[in-house]
């Protein structure tokens, strides 16, 4: 191949992969549902550590490892069934039509600060 042609073809993969614009990088598709429910569902049970950790940096030691351990169960529960939830209706616009996440923060890790299930 001579320059000339891999010059074009090197801007043509240029102009495909453009950036797109930042309304549609925050719209999700049936992927990113699919991923975001099975990653839900795999890491639901960190929830327990979630529930333990923030109720007792907003309530004490001892209220983290018994109100916060009961919330950290319901929270695991709640995750694991959006993320099942997710990962079976992944395909359709149900119950958004835009595939947002069921359930905030949209994973376990995010938002890791302030009150637990209040």
């Amino acid at each position: 191949m001579h320059t000339r042609q891999l010059l074009a073809i090197a801007a043509g993969f240029v102009l495909i992969a453009s950036p797109v614009s930042a309304d549609l990088l925050e719209e999700y598709r049936w992927h990113d549902k699919l991923s975001r429910g099975v990653v839900n569902a795999v890491s639901s049970p960190i929830e327990i550590a979630r529930g333990i950790d923030l109720t007792s940096r907003s309530q004490g030691v001892a209220k983290g490892w018994t109100i916060g351990l009961v919330k950290g169960f319901a929270g695991t529960g709640l995750r694991l069934g959006a993320g099942v939830l997710e990962t079976l209706t992944f395909p359709f616009n149900w119950p958004d039509e835009f595939k947002d996440p069921l359930i905030e923060p949209k994973f376990v890790w995010e938002d890791w600060h302030g009150e637990y299930l209040e």
